[in-house]
C-alpha cells in the first residue's frame, strides 16, 4: 500500500439500483499540493466518482483509501471524511441554503468546532479569496449563476478541506471570473497544498491548471498521464468525445497541415509564443548564415 497518496481508488465499481454501470475498475491516485484532471464527455462517470470520494455513495466493489486507510462508512467516519474532502457541485444552487451569503459561508466552519475567532478569520478569508467579500450581506437568491458558484466555493474553502473537488469551476462565468478561479486554484494548491480535482468541459482551462489528467469513457479510464503527454498524443482526446485547446488545434494544424517542425505540442498561449518565437529566430540565423 503506498500511503504517499491522500486518497487513491483500487479497482473502484459502482453499478446504480436500476443496474447501470457507471464505473468500472478505477484505478487513480491524488498527491498533495497538484490539481488532476478528470476529463471525458457526458455520462462517463465524472459525477459518480466524484460523489464516491466524498463517501456520498459506496462503491459496489474495490475500495477509496484516504491517507492510505480505506474509508469508514460509520456516521462518525463519513463525518470526519467530508472534513477534510470538499465538493463544489456544478450546480451551486444544490449547495445554497442559507438566507445570507455571509451566513451560508459561515455554516460549514460553524460546524466544525473550532475557535469563533478563527472561525470569522477563515470565513472573510474565504470571501476575499473568492470575490464574493462585498456581497455577503446579500441574499443568496438574489445572485447571479457566476456569484453563486463563488459562493459555492468560499463556503468549502473555508473549512480549509485536504482535497478539493470542483465539478465544472468555470462553467457560467464571465473571461474575469474564470481567471479568478485559475488564480485562486493556484493559490490552494501552493499555499495550503490542498489536492484539488476538476472535471472540466473546457480544455483551456487544463493545460493552465493541472498537473495530471485522467480521461474517462463509458466509467473506464482509458488514458491517464501528464498534460504534455495527453495533449501530445490528440487521438485520445478525441476517443473520449473531447478536442485539444484551442492553441493547440491551431499549432497541431501548423504542425501536421503546414509542416512546421513544431516539437511537441504547445497548448497555451505563452508556451506557443515561445515555440514560434524560436522557429523565427532560427530560421533568421539560418538566412544570416546563407548570405
Amino acid at each position: 500500500m503506498d500511503t504517499s497518496y491522500i486518497m487513491e481508488t483500487q479497482s473502484l465499481s459502482f453499478y446504480y439500483p436500476d443496474g447501470t454501470l457507471a464505473l468500472h475498475d478505477v484505478c487513480l491516485h491524488l498527491e498533495q499540493g497538484k490539481v488532476t484532471g478528470i476529463l471525458g464527455g457526458n455520462g462517463a462517470g465524472k459525477s459518480t466518482l466524484f460523489l464516491l470520494l466524498n463517501g456520498i455513495l459506496k462503491p459496489t466493489s474495490g475500495h477509496v483509501l484516504y491517507r492510505g486507510l480505506p474509508i469508514n462508512y460509520t456516521s462518525k467516519g463519513l463525518y470526519q471524511l467530508r472534513q477534510s474532502v470538499g465538493i463544489v457541485f456544478q450546480d451551486p444552487d444544490t449547495q445554497l441554503f442559507s438566507a445570507s451569503v455571509y451566513e451560508d459561508v459561515s455554516f460549514g466552519v460553524l460546524n466544525l468546532g473550532i475557535e469563533e475567532q478563527q472561525a470569522r478569520i477563515r470565513i472573510e478569508q474565504a470571501l476575499k479569496q473568492t470575490g464574493t467579500y462585498d456581497l455577503r450581506q446579500r441574499p443568496t437568491h438574489s445572485l447571479s449563476y457566476g456569484q453563486k458558484k463563488r459562493v459555492a466555493l468560499a463556503g468549502i474553502i473555508a473549512m480549509e478541506p485536504s482535497i478539493l473537488i470542483l465539478d465544472e469551476p468555470t462553467a457560467g462565468l464571465d473571461p474575469q471570473g474564470v481567471q479568478e478561479i485559475i488564480s485562486l486554484i493556484e493559490l490552494l494548491k501552493q499555499d495550503l497544498n490542498m489536492a484539488i480535482i476538476i472535471a472540466t468541459h473546457d480544455m483551456n482551462l487544463v493545460p493552465l491548471c493541472c498537473d495530471f489528467l485522467y480521461l474517462l469513457k463509458c466509467g473506464n479510464i482509458c488514458h491517464s498521464g501528464t498534460v504534455s503527454e495527453i495533449f501530445a498524443n490528440p487521438e485520445a482526446l478525441f476517443s473520449t468525445g473531447l478536442c485539444l485547446p484551442h492553441i493547440g488545434q491551431l499549432m497541431n494544424t501548423l504542425k501536421d497541415v503546414d509542416h512546421i517542425p513544431i516539437i511537441g505540442l504547445p497548448v497555451t498561449v505563452n508556451s506557443a509564443h515561445q515555440t514560434l518565437q524560436e522557429l523565427l529566430l532560427s530560421k533568421k540565423d539560418c538566412s544570416l548564415n546563407l548570405k
